[in-house]
């Protein structure tokens, strides 16, 4: 094997040869080469590449265009989330249900509410007992047994049934949609729905104008079922969502305590 002999003392040392992947190891010059900007180091850990990247956005959002963002929301987003309710406030409402297999529209009437683990209970009363409650992953539903003199309040009289929510059935996406106005999570109805043009949002300011919003869900499967949801309301207040199936029918909830007709 062939020794090279150690360089004269009074001279340099040569610039060490080695390949690109011993950068960090021998730190010779060629390795100190040029990078794409916001390109991560070798070495440096993966939570340096979240970092630029978070300060990417932060400098996109920041200064003039900053102030600019809150006129970019379509006004109808605006006026669902000025909507209000508070937590556990029963709301009377009436359920109408079109449909092409029924003789006749079918009218429901109870109170819904939002409970503080953000559940919403739909407690029907009349014709007939019913309770609905909408979880995170979860229907239930609760009804009496057929038969005279049943009460509600004796678990033997009930049958419970405990769906998985699909995110295709019109009768889910209505309660989840109610759910989240109430919650006043529009995020989360933005991510689900497109806002249709021409819309009709309240004028800024004006707590007495009526307004129409429609929905149209952005899943093309939901669509085909549920081509639009229509929303109804005066200044701050909700008086009406409806599930428009198209052919098929409509199934639409009122509240009632904001007595207006739709």
């Amino acid at each position: 094997m062939r020794r090279r002999s150690p360089a004269p003392a009074g001279d340099a040392a040569p610039a060490p040869r080695c390949g690109a992947r011993q950068a960090e190891r021998c730190g010779g010059e060629r390795h100190q080469g040029w990078r794409y900007p916001g390109q991560r180091p070798r070495g440096a850990p993966l939570r340096w590449i979240r970092l630029a990247t978070v300060t990417a956005l932060l400098s996109l959002v920041s200064g003039p265009s900053a102030a600019g963002s809150a006129a970019s929301v379509p006004a109808g987003w605006q006026t669902l989330a000025a909507l209000e309710f508070a937590v556990g406030e029963r709301l009377p409402f009436e359920e109408t249900t079109v449909s092409r297999i029924l003789k006749r529209p079918v009218t429901a009437t109870g109170e819904l509410w939002l409970a503080a683990d953000g559940t919403l209970i739909m407690a029907i009363e009349a014709p007939r007992f019913e309770r609905r409650a909408l979880e995170q992953r979860f229907v239930t539903l609760t009804r009496l047994r057929s038969g005279a003199d049943r009460n509600p309040d004796d678990p033997a009289d009930l049958i419970v049934r405990r769906l998985p929510i699909q995110a295709d059935r019109p009768a889910q996406v209505l309660l989840r949609s109610i759910a989240q106005l109430l919650d006043g999570n529009i995020d989360a109805l933005q991510d689900s729905f497109e806002l249709l043009a021409p819309q009709e949002p309240a004028p800024p300011g004006d707590t007495g104008a009526s307004w129409e919003l429609r929905l149209e869900p952005r899943a093309e499967r939901l669509r085909r079922r549920l081509p639009m949801v229509v929303l109804k309301g005066t200044g701050d207040r909700l008086l009406a969502v409806r599930a428009d199936r198209g052919t098929q029918g409509s199934q639409t909830v009122r509240l009632l305590d904001t007595a207006a007709s739709s």
